[in-house]
């Protein structure tokens, strides 16, 4: 079995194609977003950020495929 991260479009096509059993999606482009909001803070002069910040994960199958796009979920673009 073969299995991705990150949910990239060639790997969400790959799962639609039945060559990839699944991804586990990051969310990349939510975590890009807010690291540029946490950099506008930094240069506006925040200084008490968390140390840690927790990234969501989900598994994409062949079974809910049709909710994602490449990078995050259908309903988000």
């Amino acid at each position: 079995m073969v299995f991705g991260f990150d949910g990239a479009q060639d790997v969400i096509d790959s799962i639609r194609d039945g060559k990839i059993v699944a991804t586990g999606m990051q969310f990349p482009k939510k975590m890009a977003r807010m690291a540029a909001e946490q950099a506008d803070e930094y240069l506006k002069g925040k200084r008490d950020f968390k140390q840690k910040v927790p990234v969501a994960v989900e598994l994409v199958t062949q079974e809910n495929i049709a909710k994602y796009t490449a990078y995050g979920r259908e309903s988000e673009q």
